[in-house]
């Protein structure tokens, strides 16, 4: 007789198939998103991140830095520099007023990335802030190595005097795109998020728009810079969030 062979596996799950694995992902997604890591956890998450973002520093400091020489017959034409070129020039030419502009806003970064870090770690409000940072950081370390931008011919991004944990005042070449635009963006739409404080959202608001003006003033950036800094922020933050 010949032998049976068993009947294959319907490709098309039953109802009841598909409510369980419905089921098991749902318990698995609630798993996932209800476990909170902890504080020692979250500790390490950042000196991680702070890790890579010095990382980052160093490699584009040493290995792919330009000085003023190298672009000395380099140019490029932006229209907004353009409209602003007798403050960035007055700026320039008085370089205690740039160096106090820096120094405000290095200021302001200082104290309100650390200020979510620890927030995060006691609390936990959310994931994307640190996961946003990485990721964000990381395709500006890719923009930085595929586009070689020259200096801005007025550019005054010089160190200021006071002491700073996060901004570097090198005159590199590391332009595109704004890591100042990002981060500030980024610190806003997790307060704005997040957060219920309207202050603390309306503070960090002031602090991004006065970061972007302030970048183009001081010619530490091109407006595609900050641009492109708005646009890849907001992407990465709100898919982050989504997910």
């Amino acid at each position: 007789p010949k032998p049976q062979t068993p009947n294959p596996k319907p490709l098309i799950q039953t109802p009841r198939e598909r409510s369980e694995s419905n089921l098991a992902f749902e318990s698995l997604q609630n798993l996932i998103m209800e476990k909170k890591p902890s504080i020692s956890v979250k500790l390490a998450i950042v000196v991680l991140l702070a890790g890579i973002i010095a990382v980052f520093h160093v490699f584009n400091n040493h290995m792919f830095n330009k000085t003023r020489a190298y672009w000395a017959y380099q140019s490029v034409i932006d229209m907004a520099h353009k409209q602003v070129v007798s403050l960035s020039s007055y700026i320039h030419r008085y370089r205690p007023i740039g160096q106090w502009m820096l120094g405000i806003d290095s200021f302001y970064i200082d104290c309100i990335i650390p200020f979510l870090g620890i927030i995060w770690i006691w609390k936990g409000v959310s994931k994307s802030f640190v996961i946003a940072l990485v990721v964000f950081f990381s395709m500006r370390q890719m923009g930085i190595l595929l586009c070689d931008f020259p200096l801005p011919e007025l550019m005054t991004f010089q160190p200021t005097g006071f002491p700073t944990l996060l901004v570097s005042y090198d005159d590199t070449n590391d332009l595109f795109f704004s890591g100042h635009t990002g981060t500030t963006l980024i610190v806003f739409l997790e307060i704005f998020t997040y957060y219920k404080s309207r202050t603390l959202a309306a503070i960090a608001l002031l602090g991004h728009l006065y970061t972007v003006v302030m970048l183009i003033l001081i010619q530490a950036h091109y407006a595609n810079d900050v641009i492109f800094g708005w646009c890849c922020a907001y992407w990465i933050q709100r898919l982050i969030h989504r997910i």
